[in-house]
């Protein structure tokens, strides 16, 4: 998993102790679409960004596919609410009221 410094924030993964619980008691199949044979990737049920932590309470297994658009889909959301709160309010024209 890599790890990379954003605007201030370091992203890092599960520690090397939770990945290793996790190897212990989660199921060792995708939590999407319950592929058992595809590579699998520990993920964040709730991203950093959203407030997510790292612990075990917070860990899925995902497929790479299942991964990436889960990823993908919460990015979108994000640059969607990022844009929104750049929006300038609307107030309709002091004469035209």
């Amino acid at each position: 998993m890599s790890r990379w410094n954003d605007g201030g924030r370091y992203h890092g993964g599960f520690p090397t102790k939770v990945k290793a619980e996790a190897r212990r008691t989660l199921p060792m199949r995708c939590a999407q679409c319950g592929d058992e044979d595809a590579p699998l990737e520990l993920d964040h049920i709730t991203n950093a960004a959203a407030g997510g932590t790292n612990t075990l309470t917070n860990a899925q297994w995902l497929c790479i596919p299942c991964h990436r658009a889960k990823t993908k889909a919460e990015s979108a959301a994000a640059h969607k609410a990022r844009a929104a709160r750049r929006r300038l309010p609307t107030e309709p024209h002091p004469g035209l009221r």
